[in-house]
């Protein structure tokens, strides 16, 4: 194996650690999600929470990150998932 397909590798190997870490908190915050639609349903609360979206998302534009457009386009993703779920 030369240079190059090693530090490729090592960069993968970094990537499936940073996966296996992203699914097992994103397991975590589904846990939470469905907690959160229960209590919602329990008191008869709309599931869509508009001041709240946008409260994360300008805590996210005040991080000014760099990849901020696909930070925001995964937490989008994020908020229609967890309405999914809540709405089961």
């Amino acid at each position: 194996m030369n240079k190059q397909e090693q530090l490729l590798n090592e960069q993968r190997c970094m990537i499936d650690e940073l996966d296996d870490l992203l699914i097992n908190i994103f397991s975590l915050r589904l846990n939470v999600v469905k907690e959160i639609g229960l209590i919602k349903k329990t008191h008869g609360l709309d599931i869509d929470d508009d001041n709240r979206e946008l409260m994360i998302i300008n805590k996210i534009k005040e991080k000014h990150l760099n990849d901020e457009k696909q930070v925001l386009a995964l937490y989008q993703l994020i908020f229609n998932l967890s309405k999914e779920i809540q709405e089961i």
